[in-house]
């Protein structure tokens, strides 16, 4: 299976402008994850995943605080390859991250999403989430 992303929105996205995820790519998001999960207990207070299925990387998702908009605030999301949709795999990947916020010491985690992404907003619905219309502008 090829890695395909999307750069002007994020790596697992759908969209006229793909580029395949080369081993180059690959392993500069490695790092990125690394580089991350290193300063989660730091200054940037952050935890990202990446979904492997049979070696296959096929999704991502993270957890990070965003004090610069609110104390105790932290934003999820989570994305995933299509072939990786509708089989659980984001659902379980969401309660790791909710597990993983607890680390973060945080009071809030928001989910955020467009209302076109109904499959995210189900999804979030079965995890507990409450849903409203908000804009939320992170610098």
């Amino acid at each position: 299976m090829k890695l395909i992303a999307d750069p002007l929105n994020h790596p697992f996205g759908s969209s006229a402008v793909k580029e395949e995820w080369t081993p180059i790519k690959i392993e500069e998001s490695r790092h990125r994850f690394i580089d991350q999960h290193n300063l989660s207990k730091t200054k940037y207070r952050a935890l990202d995943v990446l979904v492997q299925v049979g070696g296959e990387i096929v999704g991502q998702g993270g957890v990070h605080e965003i004090p610069m908009v609110k104390a105790g605030l932290a934003n999820m999301g989570l994305s995933l390859v299509e072939s990786a949709r509708g089989k659980g795999l984001g659902k379980v990947t969401m309660q790791v991250l909710l597990r993983l916020s607890n680390e973060l010491d945080v009071d809030i985690v928001h989910a955020g999403t467009m209302l076109a992404n109904k499959p995210m907003r189900a999804l979030a619905a079965t995890l507990g989430f409450t849903e409203r219309e908000e804009v939320l502008s992170i610098p």
